[in-house]
């Protein structure tokens, strides 16, 4: 009884399909799928439907040309009807209360024949679309798909896009039979540069410049060349070192006029022998003195004061004291003993 009233509805509104339509709105309803399918391959076709107001039936008629597509299989993406039938030529269904149903309803899948006429053909699928006894205006766009050789007959490939330095080209292949191209990537090129010239000389303190320019798009390209660092030579003395001042060394770079020097340290003092400037005494001491044979440098030694010596200035004076003494007692004795005669 079921299968009976499905097919009762698929014939209803199959019927109407000549209806004219009062609608306020119009419901487009189109097909999409793959732009492009082998021979031998299936092709899965989406019906959709947009803009579309409340409904409560539908009928779909899928239309193809049967020189290129046999039907595989077709169903109702839609859920919830009351009634759903696809007979292999229409589909049909119903729902007990309007409802408002927008995006994919009906798949239908397609098989492309081996022998199928390679180029351009459509797929479509004209609706019935009605509310109770309002028609809803419907606009039908069909999808425009491409049927290619199953196996490709391509010529050679030749340049789409020239490759640069920089940039990426491709190359382009066409089967002589259906028209379809391939297209395949050539990298880029990448600069051939020549060889390098010197457009800068490097000097001891500042590093040079060469140049390479590439011979497919003249790009320059540069690259440093080090600094050469100073060539110094021999150290040489322009000053001497002394005994109180320090001396300098110094070398010249043979490239430029860059210079180095080096300190050269004090020398030491070099004194002769202590000469003595002043005798010691016994109260005050002497002084002796060495100079140096390089500067006006002195170095001097003190020299201690000199011991009393024995028998001296000291015991002559005592010695002169004590004779004058003896005298004076000897020529006393002698007055006095001739004092002495002259009364005896």
């Amino acid at each position: 009884m079921k299968k009976f009233f499905a097919l009762l509805l698929s014939v209803m509104l199959v019927l109407t399909i000549s209806i004219p339509a009062f609608a306020a709105g119009t419901a487009t309803v189109a097909c999409t799928s793959a732009n492009e399918v082998k021979q031998g391959e299936t092709l899965t076709v989406m019906v959709t439907v947009s803009d579309c107001d409340p409904f409560k039936s539908m009928a779909v008629t899928p239309s193809y040309d049967k020189k290129v597509f046999e039907l595989v299989s077709g169903e109702w993406v839609l859920t919830e009807a009351m009634l759903t039938n696809f007979n292999g030529t229409n589909g049909a269904i119903a729902y007990s209360s309007a409802v408002t149903k927008n995006g994919n309803i009906f798949k239908l899948v397609l098989k492309v024949k081996a022998d199928a006429p390679v180029g351009k053909t459509s797929v479509k699928a004209d609706a019935v679309i009605k509310n109770g006894d309002t028609t809803i205006p419907v606009k039908v766009t069909a999808k425009e798909v491409k049927v290619t050789c199953s196996t490709h007959t391509f010529g050679d490939w030749a340049v789409a896009k020239e490759a640069t330095c920089t940039a990426a080209g491709s190359e382009k292949r066409t089967c002589s039979v259906c028209g379809v191209s391939e297209t395949k990537e050539v990298k880029a090129l990448g600069h051939n540069y020549g060889k390098a010239t010197v457009t800068k000389e490097a000097t001891c303190t500042e590093n040079g410049v060469s140049t390479k320019i590439c011979d497919r798009c003249n790009k320059k390209a540069t690259v440093a060349i080090k600094a050469t660092d100073h060539a110094f030579g021999e150290w040489e003395t322009v000053k001497a070192a002394t005994c109180t001042e320090e001396g300098t060394l110094e070398r010249k770079c043979a490239n430029c006029d860059a210079t180095e020097t080096q300190t050269i340290a004090k020398i030491d003092h070099e004194f002769g022998e202590m000469q003595v400037v002043k005798e010691a005494t016994e109260t005050e001491t002497g002084l002796k003195e060495a100079k140096c044979k390089h500067c006006s440098e002195v170095e001097q030694e003190t020299i201690p004061c000199v011991a009393p010596v024995a028998g001296g200035v000291d015991d002559y004076l005592l010695w002169i004291i004590i004779g004058a003494a003896a005298v004076v007692v000897l020529v006393i004795v002698i007055v006095v003993i001739a004092k002495k005669k002259k009364k005896d």
